[in-house]
């Protein structure tokens, strides 16, 4: 999945169920970002599951360095409060 149908994507999630409650992925096809050519498919849900993972996912960056246990956040500067229509 890439920018050109990130669209497509989110328009199959969130369509309306049209055959009877079974919801279905179609068969992933993953192409090379430089020539776009295919370079594997998926057709079983253990491999989209996989993909989509990948895809949501990433790998954490092992240079990240992790926040201290300890740490001491500075106070807020608001108190929260949920949006209204007011």
């Amino acid at each position: 999945m890439d920018e050109s149908n990130v669209w497509d994507a989110s328009r199959l999630v969130t369509a309306p169920v049209t055959d009877a409650g079974t919801a279905r992925i179609p068969t992933l096809i993953i192409k090379d970002p430089a020539t776009k050519r295919v370079t594997r498919e998926e057709t079983d849900n253990e491999g989209k599951g996989r993909l989509f993972y990948e895809t949501f996912f990433l790998p954490l960056n092992p240079a990240t360095i992790p926040i201290p246990q300890d740490y001491q956040y500075p106070p807020p500067r608001w108190t929260f409060t949920n949006i209204s229509d007011e």
